[in-house]
């Protein structure tokens, strides 16, 4: 096959050894040579994250074969290209009071970890009571089969093996490296895990089926025990994962409003978890009022011509001339949500 030639935007030719299989598209042709693009909506040819650029317009690489290009010289901007690195992750400490509630009298050595849409982040905890030893980010492989909670339920709808390709995708390119990372050589006895229920099934190997349309009858929102073997782990470790308080709001919320004092605070008191999959927790005098929405794509510029998420050569903010301190010589490739707001 007469293969396209690819240039980045300043027309260095890109190395792509790996020939590619028949009627294979673009987008998966260059993920397969180690160049992964941005695809926000799973490939379904929905956003503008994959574009590239030819002699005759823009083609969208995850609707077009290599075959149909072939002989082309095609042009990869840089906000087409997906790096996986996250900007903008913080951790806080939790109140020792509560910790001190968890583990009253014994060596603990756990780590906690966040299956976030977008971001997965890991605390390895050790001592009594337990005090953070080490964190760590990575970004959610998941994302190249789409950037929201929706995409990757459709995923599952569309593949036989959905399910089973999100969860391999998550241990192997996230949560794998992430526990390495944290751990190091140690062993964690307890792993607590949170996420939005999405997140969860797909470690859990359960359908999403109950999650794609009203009334939402997710496999399970309980606290559920995993066994450690299957997700590649230590058979000394034990997997719990956290429940949830509804279909889309996760126990990563039930969590936080346990960390920050939430659900002891005098009413009313208010969570804003500011993800991907954003959720607001609110407690009244008359209990507990929750709900979600997919949010990340707004604060990414999601849908918009120039949206991008937050990272170098990504403009965050518009200010006055009159009000500009300092200037920068790299150049812009895309306008974060944030940004669109204030502009």
């Amino acid at each position: 096959m007469n293969f396209p030639r690819i240039l980045d935007e300043h027309g260095t030719a890109l190395d792509i050894p790996v020939s590619p299989k028949p009627d294979q598209t673009l987008a998966s042709w260059f993920a397969a040579n180690g160049h992964p693009l941005n695809i926000r909506c799973g490939g379904r040819g929905l956003c503008r994250g994959c574009e590239l650029q030819s002699k005759n317009g823009t083609v969208k690489a995850c609707q077009i074969s290599v075959a149909a290009m072939a002989g082309s010289t095609l042009i990869l901007p840089r906000a087409s290209q997906h790096d996986g690195s996250i900007h903008g992750v913080s951790a806080f400490e939790i109140a020792p009071a509560l910790l001190e509630t968890l583990y009253p009298r014994r060596q603990a050595n756990g780590v906690a970890l966040d299956i976030g849409t977008t971001t997965l982040a890991a605390s390895f905890w050790h001592g009594s009571p337990p005090h953070c030893e080490r964190t760590a980010t990575r970004a959610n492989p998941q994302r190249a089969f789409g950037d929201n909670v929706v995409s990757r339920i459709q995923f599952t709808l569309d593949h036989d093996d959905g399910v089973q390709t999100l969860r391999d995708n998550l241990l192997k390119g996230g949560i794998h490296p992430l526990l390495r990372e944290v751990c190091g050589e140690q062993v964690p006895e307890r792993l607590f895990v949170t996420g939005n229920p999405a997140m969860l099934h797909i470690l859990a190997g359960e359908s999403l089926q109950g999650l794609a349309s009203w009334p939402f009858s997710p496999a399970f929102l309980e606290t559920r025990d995993v066994p450690a073997e299957a997700l590649g782990l230590s058979p000394h470790s034990r997997v719990t994962l956290l429940p949830a308080l509804g279909p889309f709001v996760g126990s990563d919320v039930l969590a936080g409003a346990l960390a920050c004092g939430c659900l002891d605070a005098d009413p009313p008191a208010l969570l804003i978890d500011f993800g991907t999959n954003g959720e607001i927790l609110l407690r009244t005098s008359d209990g507990l009022w929750a709900t979600a929405t997919a949010a990340g794509p707004a604060f990414e510029g999601g849908r918009l011509q120039c949206g991008a998420a937050a990272g170098r050569g990504v403009i965050s903010r518009f200010v006055k001339a009159s009000e500009l301190i300092t200037s920068t010589n790299i150049q812009a490739h895309g306008i974060s949500g944030a940004a669109y707001v204030d502009a």
